[in-house]
């Protein structure tokens, strides 16, 4: 009875506020089906009768028609046709090959439907000028180096997001400045007919003037020299396998060679071990992702499981290990657009004491915790939980910015939200740290600002258990 009326409540709350719980390009919205809808679809089924798909040029029909999840004579019911299409329409969005997709289904005769898939194809090339700071962070660059633009890498990237219309990646970077790098990196999701199997290969050759040999009060103490410190050689070669829409795996063995300055090692022995002034290894990597998301840029409904094993195996000297580690996300619709979502990353490295070179942990990669940007903390074991509640509370689109099929509409999404962090980072020899070894804690307000190519700008105003008062962050990326 208590199921019914919640029911029936639901159903009278949509009826009454129609703007907000209409669907969009013909999915639907809601999370769940309301048990009036249900009881009718179970005596009612409709027949897909075609399939049409256009709007795409350079993509191959075939690698679109692999994100359908309806074709011709399937037979549905109307809620299950309605999931159905919104599936197709996320994972045709979270291929990154376009930058709108539009599923529709017309009623015709016999209780059958036609559905149009029309996509919007992105801009695939981009050989555009190169500029990125060498700090961690835009927030380290700005408070604690003024912004210099002497710490920054300056070059040219041509990106090709799919170089043969499969949605294959090609990558080159020649960068100057600060840090001088050539890197060649190619992906192909897949080479054979089932469309399951791929596989990428890399390289990379870089050499640094500046190395973050160790760290003291939690913070990174780094070389100032216009020498080059660092000269660094990689290479990696890697099979993916993905069964389905949901769930990739990959193996990937990677080669790196490092050499540094003997003033390093005068720095810190420990750098990597014993006082060494090189490092060989050869890294095997396992990875498995599950995504079930909306969107994966900025995902709002859904889950994700992200987990890896890593063995680290080096031709000498004590960098070799065994790192496991993971994350996970889950983000479910609470009320009309308000989301509550939970994050969570974790790192696992053995045997637990590790030369410098192996021990980053918090402040680096996905452990990482709002309002502690100036922070990193080294260890063998760590991981953070993040709890945020979101609610979008204005959206705008600017039309007609210039003249394109594919771009005329440039969407913008605002999202308030607050947030609260955990975390922890294990290390036996501490040292001057400070936040190590006990429980961190963070938590603030923020606006995220959500448009077209993945784009998210995120200002936090965070405090922590450290500082008096709160400060504002500015972030560019995803929070995994």
């Amino acid at each position: 009875m208590m199921l019914r009326l919640v029911v029936i409540f639901s159903l009278l709350y949509c009826t009454r506020f129609t703007a907000d719980c209409q669907t969009v390009d013909g999915l639907a919205t809601t999370e769940e089906e309301t048990f009036e809808a249900d009881i009718h679809d179970s005596l009612s089924y409709t027949t897909v009768r075609n399939v049409n798909v256009t709007g795409y040029k350079r993509t191959r029909l075939y690698i679109v028609e692999r994100e359908v999840t309806v074709h011709p004579g399937d037979l549905f019911t109307k809620a299950k046709l309605n999931r159905a299409l919104r599936q197709t329409r996320e994972q045709l969005m979270n291929t990154a090959l376009f930058v709108d997709v539009v599923v529709n289904q017309t009623q015709v005769e016999n209780a059958q439907v036609d559905i149009s898939i029309e996509v919007k194809e992105r801009w695939y090339v981009f050989p555009v000028p190169y500029f990125k700071v060498v700090d961690r962070n835009w927030n380290v660059w700005i408070k604690e180096h003024n912004a210099s633009l002497d710490r920054a890498n300056i070059g040219l990237k041509v990106t090709h997001s799919n170089a043969t219309g499969i949605n294959d990646k090609l990558n080159i970077w020649v960068i100057g400045g600060y840090t001088q790098q050539l890197s060649f990196n190619y992906f192909r999701p897949y080479f054979d007919k089932r469309l399951r199997f791929g596989y990428n290969l890399g390289f990379a050759y870089a050499r640094n003037r500046e190395v973050n040999y160790a760290t003291e009060y939690n913070k990174l103490l780094t070389t100032d020299t216009s020498i080059f410190n660092r000269k660094y050689l990689h290479a990696e070669g890697g099979l993916s396998y993905r069964k389905g829409s949901k769930l990739r795996m990959q193996l990937k063995l990677g080669f790196t060679k490092e050499n540094f300055d003997s003033s390093i090692a005068k720095l810190n022995p420990d750098f990597l071990g014993g006082g060494r002034t090189s490092a060989s290894y050869v890294d095997l990597t396992y990875g498995m992702q599950y995504f079930n998301v909306d969107y994966i840029p900025y995902p709002l409904r859904g889950w994700y499981v992200d987990v890896y094993a890593l063995n680290r195996m080096a031709t000498k000297g004590d960098l070799s290990m065994l790192q496991l580690g993971g994350k996970f996300l889950g983000t479910w619709e609470v009320m009309n657009k308000a989301w509550l979502a939970f994050q969570a990353a974790a790192i696992i490295r053995l045997p637990s004491s590790q030369p410098y070179y192996n021990s980053r942990l918090l402040g680096f990669g996905d452990v990482a915790m709002q309002g502690l940007e100036y922070y990193v903390a080294d260890g063998a074991v760590g991981g953070m939980v993040r709890a945020t509640i979101r609610r979008q509370v204005y959206q705008f689109t600017i039309k007609k910015l210039f003249k394109s099929k594919s771009h005329n509409n440039i969407p913008f999404r605002f999202f308030l939200k607050a947030y609260g962090n955990l975390g922890y980072v294990y290390n036996r020899n501490p040292g001057t740290s400070f936040m190590n070894n006990k429980l961190l804690r963070t938590a603030g307000v923020g606006l995220d600002i959500v448009t077209i190519y993945d784009w998210a700008i995120k200002l936090d105003f965070s405090f922590n258990q450290f500082d008096s008062g709160g400060k504002l962050y500015f972030h560019t990326q995803s929070d995994f």
